[in-house]
């Protein structure tokens, strides 16, 4: 198979763009909660009035405690949502 530096940049570009692509997907996001108003469901609720729909809302604190006995977390949920009108 012959490889000329037309077809490695190809391959170098696409590879680029996929991987800057998937960093897209995942958000993460921190607040300060002292006064503990904002949990997982006024979270969801927040996403759902603004036209997304949730998939999944774990909390993982208690995956945690199962697998490591211990964590650092105060919350930590793993959510997966859509906005409405990007999914059929």
């Amino acid at each position: 198979m012959k490889f000329n530096l037309k077809s490695l940049a190809v391959v170098a570009l696409l590879t680029f763009g996929i991987a800057a692509n998937a960093a897209q997907d995942i958000r993460i996001y921190t607040a300060d909660n002292q006064d503990g108003k904002i949990s997982a469901a006024t979270i969801e609720k927040a996403f759902e009035n603004a036209g997304f729909y949730i998939t999944g809302n774990n909390d993982m604190n208690r995956a945690f405690d199962a697998k490591f006995k211990t964590h650092t977390h105060d919350a930590y949920n793993l959510m997966t949502l859509h906005k409405k009108d990007m999914v059929g």
